[in-house]
């Protein structure tokens, strides 16, 4: 979250991205087990999905380039 909020300078984008991450790396972290959790997989790829859903006018802004970012002054 971090390397992508200072790259980026958008914080929003760094959350998105950390949603998505986050059940791809479980599940890759659980690949070898039995009984690993399918379900915990599902709902945290909806509330990524959820997440992701409820960034769209951030996302519009971002491609607009009018999204503000961290560490920059809003000048008016």
């Amino acid at each position: 979250w971090l390397l992508t909020r200072t790259v980026s300078g958008y914080v929003g984008l760094a959350s998105m991205l950390m949603c998505v991450a986050f059940p791809i790396a479980w599940s890759w972290r659980h690949a070898r087990e039995a009984a690993a959790p399918a379900g915990l997989v599902l709902a945290w790829s909806l509330i990524a999905v959820l997440v992701i859903a409820r960034h769209r006018a951030n996302i519009a802004r971002m491609l607009a380039g009018t999204e503000p970012r961290t560490g920059k002054a809003n000048r008016t």
